[in-house]
């Protein structure tokens, strides 16, 4: 029944199990309990690793038949509704009704622009180039980060900050602004440590756990913000 399924299907099926269980914890746990979103916000993250292990394990790997579409698919569980499930979470706790309305709008418009760009990266992209438009799996990174940074080290109107992060996310997905692929093993090796201290921060109170996801959204901004050097440069 399964043997059209090579293991980067079957990571890419971790992929979607990290988005539904994100899903799940936040639709079924008290939102005002200590830490749901900022561990819904991590397993989102960790959701990522698994996205890139089996873009890695495809490369180096021939993959199945079904591979491309699995992840397509995964991708829209994990890094299209999920992260408009956690933006509307953590609006449901910080902010008024009509606030959370605007980030359904918001959420909608978020879903849509990320179907898009994976059906434009499907149909159009030539392997071993860049992006065109910034990657879903980019995107949700950069939304989770900045929501469990804001869940650690609030602040006034964070809610609002929040839903234009997640509108601006919207627009560079579908834009044609090209988006580097990062080859080099020192960045991959200092964003592992970097993404394990953020996801071990998820599950503490401290006043320290607001660092590493603020260290992260810092390296988010960066990257969103690449191009723009990356032109100035040449």
């Amino acid at each position: 029944m399964f043997k059209l399924l090579k293991l980067p299907d079957i990571v890419s099926f971790s992929n979607l199990v990290f988005g539904v269980i994100s899903i799940f914890l936040l639709i079924t746990v008290d939102l005002n309990l200590p830490n749901v979103i900022s561990v819904s916000a991590a397993i989102l993250l960790l959701a990522a690793v698994a996205d890139g292990l089996d873009g890695y394990l495809a490369r180096k790997y021939k993959g199945g038949s079904l591979g491309e579409h699995i992840d397509s698919l995964a991708d829209t569980v994990s890094f299209g509704v999920a992260p408009t499930v956690l933006l509307i979470s953590y609006c449901k706790v910080n902010s008024s009704n009509n606030i959370i309305f605007i980030a359904c709008i918001a959420g909608i418009i978020y879903i849509l622009c990320g179907v898009y760009r994976l059906a434009r990266y499907n149909a159009f992209h030539t392997p071993g180039t860049g992006y065109d438009g910034i990657p879903i799996t980019g995107a949700s990174v950069g939304i989770s980060t900045f929501t469990l940074f804001f869940d650690k080290f609030s602040f006034p109107n964070s809610d609002i900050i929040l839903i234009l992060i997640t509108l601006i996310f919207s627009y560079i997905m579908i834009s044609t602004i090209p988006y580097p692929k990062i080859h080099q093993k020192i960045i991959f090796q200092f964003l592992i440590v970097v993404f394990t201290f953020t996801v071990l921060s998820s599950l503490s109170n401290s006043v320290y756990a607001a660092i590493a996801p603020g260290i992260l959204s810092f390296l988010m901004i960066i990257y969103i913000l690449s191009p723009v050097f990356i032109k100035n440069s040449n």
